[in-house]
């Protein structure tokens, strides 16, 4: 029997405007167009243009995100423009983006391992892995830098009734102009093959080429 453990993702963003204006804003905000599809035996390539409101009616165009899809395993790439350098015309800015999962037990990272039941919030700088139980299930997710992250990132954790937000909160008010880039690997296992996760992570496959002719 099929069992509902994850819920998605989600983001928040908030930014405070020449000490005046606070803007707020969360997945809702962001809309997306596929731009691209394709599914196959073994994978599902799909490519999205998301586009957030910030407010006063202006919509940012992002740079695409491409998800390969596999059985049990997914592997995000995202891109984020950034046109101006924030701190010219703010004084704080962050954002938080977080997966949730339903009825979680436990949660492991680089420095933690905790019942969840024991906790509300928690924090770890430099967060970049984090792995979550469950009766019957377990999940982990791995945020892996492509271009630097030039800023000050911690983890982000915050439960609502039975649901576990987990996932990166980032300092976006230094972050340079620029496009920065990350992936976020994701799995699905059975409950204790954290160590499976990170062997394809930190390990990757290597393949010797053979000549044949």
């Amino acid at each position: 029997m099929k069992k509902e453990v994850f819920r998605g993702i989600k983001a928040e963003i908030f930014i405070k405007l020449l000490n005046l204006i606070n803007i707020r804003k969360n997945e809702k905000d962001i809309s997306a167009k596929v731009k691209f599809i394709k599914g196959g035996n073994v994978r599902i390539i799909r490519v999205i243009q998301p586009y957030a409101e910030i407010g006063f009616g202006i919509k940012i165009p992002a740079s695409k995100v491409v998800s390969y899809i596999y059985n049990g395993f997914t592997y995000v790439e995202n891109a984020v423009p950034i046109p101006f350098n924030l701190s010219a015309i703010s004084k704080e800015a962050f954002a938080n983006v977080f997966l949730v999962f339903k009825d979680p037990k436990r949660f492991k990272s680089e420095t933690l391992d905790i019942d969840i039941k024991e906790y509300e919030e928690v924090e770890e700088n430099y967060h970049m892995w984090g792995y979550v139980e469950g009766e019957g299930w377990s999940a982990a997710y791995f945020i892996k830098e492509i271009t630097k992250i030039p800023i000050q990132r911690s983890l982000y954790f915050k439960k609502h009734g039975d649901e576990l937000g987990v996932g990166v909160h980032l300092d976006i008010l230094k972050l340079p102009k620029g496009e920065h880039r990350f992936a976020l690997w994701g799995f699905f296992f059975p409950p204790g093959d954290l160590q499976k996760a990170k062997n394809l992570i930190y390990n990757p496959l290597q393949v010797k080429i053979k000549k044949v002719m």
